[in-house]
């Protein structure tokens, strides 16, 4: 897996993303499968719908919508690591109303610039699309 995971997803910018694809399809020469930009389970939690369907898409061989939901998706995922993890997925549950503001030390809340940040990524991902299949 690359792009995923790891920490480096949501600390490379897109192009860099594409970049580090187009060289791992070249250096595999299709020998072996792979599959980049896997989400923590933050995302699947925080935007379950349009998580299956960019999984859906890939596992389909629709990668032009995968393309597009993966666009759709980038701003949240960074949204969500801008601080320490689980700050930012625990705020962003929260704004869905399944969390609590509720923190145990050594978690903070995450700061207001992140928190706009959020709310911002959130209401994106909800507004509806001309294409349905990149809705929530």
């Amino acid at each position: 897996m690359l792009c995923g995971t790891t920490s480096e997803s949501p600390t490379i910018s897109h192009k860099e993303h594409k970049r580090v694809v187009e060289l791992t399809i070249e250096a595999a020469k299709r020998r072996v499968p792979g599959i980049a930009g896997a989400r923590s389970t933050s995302s699947r939690n925080v935007a379950p719908n349009l998580c299956a369907r960019f999984q859906r898409a890939c596992l389909t061989g629709d990668f032009a919508l995968a393309l597009q939901l993966q666009d759709r998706l980038a701003p949240l995922h960074r949204a969500l690591f801008l601080e320490p993890n689980p700050a930012g997925p625990k705020f962003a549950l929260q704004l869905l109303g399944r969390g609590s503001p509720e923190l145990r030390l050594p978690l903070v809340q995450v700061s207001p610039s992140v928190e706009k940040t959020n709310r911002v990524c959130h209401e994106s991902c909800r507004a509806p699309r001309l294409n349905p299949a990149l809705d929530i």
